[in-house]
Order: structure tokens, then C-alpha cells, then sequence
């Protein structure tokens, strides 16, 4: 999601406060803004600057904290810990546990949580977590450190270094005279002296070996090359033939946020802020308790960043403000690279109390690195940030500020009062050396144009990451998996879902030109994009990403209006210089009495990025109303109608699978093949049959298995194998599959082809998984799929 449509749809409280300001403030003067500087200049008030203070003061704390309450949701969490026949329960009691962590008021109540939720990750086979939990337990001093130390012998049977500093530490804390303590005691300086006389290598050196085997490993060759014309502005080109499925670049984001949803209440984020793993048992910042890591590691080293973004999270600052939370985070991963810089222009007194000198010339040192994107990397801290300032702002037009974009003033402007008046940012990076360079007033203006840029680069340069996330306290399809003993699958499609996890800015990426026809693929892992050949690239053939509206996906019209909006130009691509719009024939419907093509109008968008209608239309809506032009005949889409009616009545007591199937075929006749709504009707059929299972048998199994692979083929088409979007219609496939094996219908007898096929090319394209999400696929389908795998 582009940056517009995150910070101007959420109505905020910020928002308010903008329009509240606008209203406020006199005429703007900004036809000579012809750069951030002068631009934070037209509203550089103080009674401007008074609002934006009240306006932080008067955010509310985002969390409570009380041990009173921390100590009853561990309770609750202990009584379920007590029930010991299923896995789920130990996933309830742990979840339990991580709520207690987040409302703790003092090291004592996070010693006990993060202690008891060390017990269950143990059980559930989260071992690494639960040594991280267990070390956390003491150093935040928790009263029983015997039982702490105990479980840390249980979890260090692969390393032996760990074992003997354990037992020692048990030792140390064992119970005078206790029977109990003195046998747990023996048993693991008994399991010492065992792996004493064993010879391994121990996990951690393990480790270092597999770093030693990757750093000996030559760097491959650059691919690419950076580029240059006027018409073309930066591009990039192979600088040798690039085969399809090729990997061509790799890189980290300069600096990535999570996506914050503004008005969605969650108990806990799940992602970590420094490494982009996702779906982790969160370590939480101990201040804030809402930034989120995968290990105290992970937190210590993302202080530097956190410490001045502490006090935003605890007063929900980053969800009023969306992704411009990422402009902020550039700021302060790229400033102290600027120190040096600003260093040499103290010394020069014609920089002096001169806040746009600076400025310019800051970005005049950046432009070292204009045309050297993919250059090594020097020893000069400065040079990524100096790709990152390199990058082009959209916020002008013909060197003209355009009046719409007002809005990122105001943020900026408030963002920099925040780092003055709530963090230390201020005091911390400006030096005897250089504080006297610019009055308060100065460095306000500097710092607030510096975070103006990044806006405007984030509104054409930022780049979603997307993983799948999982549903793990929310679906009963969970419940369905864990139990140990259960036969049957069938909760996959409910468990998974792609989503976007972070939003980063990746500057070397950032130079590839679009194509609404791109001809490279984007794969994951955690917080590194890599990018593969979608297709054979000759010698300087030019490498295109696609900047959201693809040919397959947006009509001629839509794509063009949305690069107009958002980037200020006009696609001039393969797919649209073509006169046919496959899109628009895709997504028509046949006349039931001529048969003749009626297609749907285009969506048009508003300076707000607002569409005519909304994407969740469920075909019911008016705007879905055509009339043939031939035979005059009125398509109110009655069929449609019926099936949504007839879903809706679904349960296990009344589902009729043939009933809705024939009303499913009759609502998406004459549709288009790769046609949206009838794919979404396709899944929510399949979410249907799957999650009535009584009610398919051997008679009728046929329909959801032509069903899934009918939604794979048109997610291939779509979106290619190699996407999230092909793997979540894989889900609705094998859980389709492990329902058919659960009934008899498929047996190591009568195997399907068809099925083994589709299946060997679903787990290929599970390479575009992070290590963890494959696990759990692969788990899944030797659980509930094994009949269809070929050893």
C-alpha cells in the first residue's frame, strides 16, 4: 500500500489535528518552495508549533501496566498449563503468559512470566525461545533460580559448554538439605559426565562453522549495471544474459518499520523489529512493552534505534501517522553518518546559522553517489545513507511543492518536535563541535526537512515485505493440527495468511525502472529481498520491477491513472502500447441472451487514492448492475445473489454441497477465467466445503478437488508459482487433499496423478518461504498428506 493511502484514509487523530491547523494558519505562501527547507519555513509558527505540542500531550498511554493484573492472567495461564493432555492448552497458557509480560509493572512480574512461559515453549519444542526466557527469568533476578537453572540443563543437552556452566549455577542454588534438589542435582551431573565422554561438536560451534563455510564462499559477480538518459532519468541493465529463475541482486532495506493498523487492536505485535523474523514469541521492549523482538539479543541491539522511538510507542504515536513512522526510522539510522559531514561545515563560516546552506549542501555530498548505486561498498558510513538521500522525493513538480502534500509538512514538523520535547535525540548527536552551527530553531528546521525528504521518497520508493503470518490464537483450524493424536487436517487454508508484515526502503532496488509486464519476481527472507529472473534478460536488456498496477491485474485506464497519481508518469510499457486490454476481457462477463462481451467500467481514483467502489463489493452492490448494449437486456445478477444467500445458510446441520455447487456454477457462467470475483467465489467455496467436511464423501469429492485446482491454475496465471498468492491457494488444496485422505477417498491405491503433480510443483514453490513457514508446510503434509508424497 502506497504511502497516501495509509496516512490520509485512517481519519486519525493527527488528521484532525492537520485539518485543525490548515484552518488555522494563514495563506500559505509555497510557490518559492523549491526545496524542503523552504517548504517547513510556510509553517514554521509558533502557534504552530504550540499545537503539535498540545497534540502529543494529549496522546494517551497506549498500555496500563499492573502487576496486580499481570499476576491473575499468569494464574489463569498456570491452570491451563495444569491440563496436560493437549498442545493446545501449553499454546493457550503460553500465549497467557506473553499477555502478562506485556501489562508488567517490575522485574518481578516479567522474572515469573517469561519463567512460566520458558515451561510451556518447552514442551511445545520452542527450545531456543525457552533458553532465551530463562536467561531473561535471571537477569531480571527471579526469586527461584534453582528451577530456572533446571531448565536450562533440560535445554542444553547440545552444548556442552552451556551443560557445565548450568549445572554449576544449579549447584550454586541448590536447597540445603532438600532430597528433591540433591537427585535433580545428580541427574544432570550425571547427563554431564555422559556427554563429557561423547565427542560432537557443540550447537554454537556448529554455528561458527556454517558462518566459516559461507564467508569462504566468493562473491558472485554483479549482475547489473546502473544507467543514465534524460528520458529514462536512472535505470539498470544485465550486464550479462540473466537467465529465467536466475537470482540477479539481493539487499537489506536501509531501514524498515512494522505496518501499523490504525484501529486494529492486537494483544501483541509478533514480528521482530531487528531482523524481520516474523511469527516469533515476542521479547518486548521493556519500557514500552509493544516494540517486539525474537530474542533480548535482537532488543539490545536495536536500542540505539528504539531509545528514541520508546516514548512514541507508549503513546500509540506510529499508529496515528502510518508508514511516515519509516521516514522517522531513516532519520535516525542515517544521522550519526552525517556527523563527520556536518563536522567539516562548522568549520566554514558561511554555513554558520544558515539551515538551507546545510541542507543543500548535504545533499550535494550525497550526490557523490548518484550514479553508483550498485558500486562496493566503501568504508564510509556515509555512502548508504547517502543512497538513501539520492533518491528522488516526490513532493514537486516542475520544482514546484505541490499544495497536496501539505500533510507530510505537518508530520514532519510534529515528528521533530517529538524528538525534541520526548527523547534525548537532540542532546545525544549534537557535539560541542557542531551544536553552535545552528540555533534550536535551525536544527528544527534541518531535522524537519531531512524527514520531509524521506516522505517523499517513501511515497514512490517504499517497499512492502510480505510473509505469512499465522493465525495461531485465533482459529480453531490451530486446534485442529496440534493435537497430537488427530487424524485430519484441513485448517491450513485459516492458519497461514500473506500479509504485509513490514514496510522498508531498499535503495538499490529502488532504481529499477517499471513495467506494468515486470520481468523479475521478488522473494523474502525476513528482511532481505531478492530478486529472480522472471524471464531470460539479454546483454543490456533494462531490469523492471512493477510499481504496483500489473497488466493482469489493473485495466489499461486504472494502471495509467494510478502511475499518474502516485509517481507522475505515463507508462509507456510493452503491455501498454498494446490496443487490446487483456485485463478488461478477463474480467467480463457473456451476455446470457446475445452472448456478447459486457464489460465492467473502470475504477476511477481520486486525489486521495480513494476508488469508485470498494474492493469487498460481493456482487450484490448497484455499481455491478450492466446492460447489454445489443439486446438491451438488464444483468442485475440475480444468480450471484442467490449463491452469496445460500452461503450464508451454510452450517453442518443444513449444508447441501450439490445445492451449492449448481448455484456456484450458474453465478460465475460466462465470467472470464481469470475473472476476480469469480476467483474470491472460488475460495470461499472451497473455505466452505473444507470447513463442512461431514459433508463430503465418495460420491462428491470430485467437486472441491476441481475446485482447488481450478483456483491454483488461476493463481498461477495470475500472480506466477513462485508467489504468495499461488501458495495460499496450494493451502486450500491440501487441505482439501487431507480431508479426502481422512475419508478414504484418496489411498496409496487409487493416488491421483494429477494430485502427486500438483503437489511436487506446490512444495518447489514453497522455496519462496522464509525456513520457518516451509517447516510448518512440510509438517503438514507428512501429517495429513502422507499417502500423496513420494519418498
Amino acid at each position: 500500500m502506497s504511502l497516501p493511502e495509509q496516512t490520509r484514509n485512517i481519519g486519525s487523530k493527527w488528521d484532525i489535528v492537520i485539518k485543525q491547523m490548515k484552518k488555522n494558519q494563514k495563506k500559505l505562501s509555497i510557490k518559492n518552495s523549491s526545496n524542503e527547507i523552504r517548504v517547513v519555513q510556510t509553517i514554521y509558527e509558533t502557534k504552530i508549533k504550540k499545537f503539535i505540542s498540545c497534540f502529543l500531550d494529549d496522546l494517551t498511554p497506549a498500555l496500563k501496566k499492573s502487576s496486580q493484573l499481570s499476576e491473575e492472567i499468569r494464574s489463569e495461564g498456570n491452570k491451563i498449563y495444569k491440563r496436560n493432555d493437549q498442545n493446545v492448552n501449553l499454546f493457550e497458557s503460553a500465549f497467557l503468559y506473553t499477555l502478562a509480560l506485556k501489562c508488567s509493572e517490575n522485574d518481578s512480574d516479567l522474572s515469573f512470566a517469561h519463567g512460566n512461559r520458558a515451561a510451556a515453549l518447552m514442551r511445545l519444542g520452542f527450545n531456543k525461545v525457552a533458553r532465551n526466557d530463562c536467561e531473561e527469568a535471571i537477569k531480571l533476578n527471579h526469586p527461584d533460580p534453582f528451577k530456572i537453572y533446571e531448565r536450562m540443563c533440560s535445554l542444553s543437552n547440545g552444548c556442552i559448554k552451556d551443560m557445565r556452566k548450568n549445572v554449576a549455577e544449579l549447584e550454586k542454588y541448590a536447597k540445603k538439605g532438600s532430597k528433591q534438589s540433591k537427585e535433580i542435582l545428580q541427574k544432570y551431573k550425571t547427563r554431564l559426565k555422559a556427554m563429557e565422554k561423547e565427542t560432537y561438536v557443540d550447537d554454537d560451534e556448529q554455528e561458527e562453522l556454517s558462518k566459516l563455510t559461507l564467508d569462504d564462499k566468493s562473491k558472485d559477480e554483479l549482475k547489473v549495471k546502473q544507467m543514465y538518459s534524460e528520458s529514462l532519468g536512472r535505470y539498470v541493465v544485465a550486464q550479462n544474459e540473466i537467465k529465467t529463475d536466475e537470482i540477479i541482486y539481493n539487499e537489506v532495506p536501509f531501514a524498515f518499520v512494522p505496518v501499523h493498523n490504525y484501529g486494529v487492536k492486537k494483544y501483541f505485535n509478533t514480528d521482530c523489529e531487528n531482523c524481520a523474523l516474523v511469527n516469533v514469541w515476542p521479547f518486548l521492549c521493556l519500557e514500552c512493552r509493544h516494540s517486539t523482538y525474537c530474542s533480548s539479543k535482537c532488543r539490545d541491539e536495536h536500542f540505539k534505534i528504539h531509545k528514541y522511538e520508546c516514548e512514541g510507542y507508549k503513546k500509540n504515536l506510529f499508529f496515528e501517522i502510518g508508514i511516515a513512522h519509516l521516514s522517522l526510522r531513516v532519520l535516525l539510522a542515517g544521522f550519526p553518518s552525517l556527523i563527520s559531514k556536518l563536522e567539516l561545515l562548522a568549520d566554514q563560516e558561511k554555513f554558520k546559522k544558515d539551515p538551507e546552506k546545510i541542507f543543500e549542501q548535504l545533499i550535494e555530498f550525497s550526490s557523490e553517489f548518484y550514479h553508483d548505486y550498485f558500486g562496493e561498498n566503501s568504508s564510509s558510513e556515509f555512502q548508504e545513507y547517502a543512497r538513501v538521500l539520492c533518491l528522488q522525493p516526490n513532493l514537486f513538480r516542475d520544482n514546484a511543492f505541490l499544495l497536496k502534500n501539505m500533510p507530510y509538512v505537518y508530520t514532519a514538523y510534529m515528528l521533530t518536535i517529538y524528538l525534541r520535547e520526548c527523547t534525548t535525540f537532540f542532546q545525544d548527536f549534537l557535539s560541542s563541535k557542531i551544536k553552535d552551527l545552528l540555533d534550536d530553531s535551525g536544527w528544527d528546521l534541518l531535522i524537519s526537512a531531512l524527514i520531509l525528504r524521506h516522505i517523499g521518497q517513501l511515497v514512490s520508493n517504499g517497499h512492502a515485505i510480505v510473509d505469512f503470518r499465522q493465525n495461531v490464537f485465533t482459529t480453531d483450524a490451530l486446534k485442529l493440527m496440534l493435537l497430537k493424536n488427530q487424524p485430519n487436517g484441513g485448517g491450513l487454508h485459516l492458519l497461514l495468511k500473506s500479509q504485509r508484515v513490514f514496510t522498508g526502503i531498499f535503495p538499490r532496488i529502488s532504481m529499477l525502472n517499471h513495467s506494468c509486464e515486470p520481468n523479475i519476481r521478488n522473494v523474502f527472507e525476513g528482511k532481505k529481498l531478492t530478486i529472480y529472473a522472471a524471464n531470460d534478460i539479454p546483454v543490456n536488456g533494462e531490469i523492471f520491477n512493477c510499481y504496483g498496477p500489473h497488466w493482469k491485474l489493473m485495466s489499461y485506464q486504472e494502471r495509467q491513472d494510478t502511475l499518474k497519481l502516485q509517481y507522475n508518469f505515463e507508462c509507456k510499457c510493452t503491455k501498454c502500447l498494446q490496443t487490446n486490454d487483456e485485463y478488461r476481457f478477463n474480467n467480463s462477463i457473456l451476455c446470457r441472451i446475445c452472448n456478447k462481451r459486457l464489460f465492467y467500467p473502470d475504477k476511477k481514483l481520486t486525489s486521495d487514492g480513494n476508488d469508485d467502489y470498494s474492493d469487498e463489493d460481493d456482487g450484490s452492490d448497484e455499481n455491478f448492475r450492466l446492460r447489454c448494449d445489443d439486446c438491451k437486456k438488464v444483468h442485475d445478477n440475480v444468480h450471484m445473489k442467490k449463491f452469496f444467500s445460500l452461503l450464508a445458510q451454510q452450517s453442518d446441520s443444513n449444508f447441501t454441497m450439490n445445492q451449492l455447487y449448481t448455484t456456484y456454477l450458474s453465478a460465475i457462467f460466462g465470467m472470464g477465467s481469470l475473472d476476480e470475483i469469480r476467483y474470491h467465489m472460488t475460495e470461499m467455496m472451497l473455505h466452505t466445503l473444507i470447513t463442512n467436511r461431514n459433508s463430503i464423501n465418495m460420491q462428491n469429492a470430485n467437486i472441491p478437488l476441481t475446485l482447488s485446482f481450478e483456483l491454483l491454475n488461476v493463481k498461477e496465471n495470475l500472480y506466477g508459482p513462485y508467489s504468495v498468492e499461488f501458495l495460499e491457494a496450494g493451502f486450500f488444496f491440501l487441505d482439501v487433499v487431507s480431508i479426502l485422505i481422512d475419508k478414504g477417498v484418496i489411498t496409496e491405491r487409487n493416488n491421483n496423478q494429477l494430485i502427486e503433480q500438483t503437489l511436487k510443483k506446490f512444495l518447489v514453490s514453497t522455496e519462496i518461504c522464509s525456513s520457518n513457514i516451509k517447516a510448518i508446510i512440510r509438517n503438514y503434509i507428512s501429517r495429513y498428506c502422507y499417502v500423496c508424497v513420494n519418498e
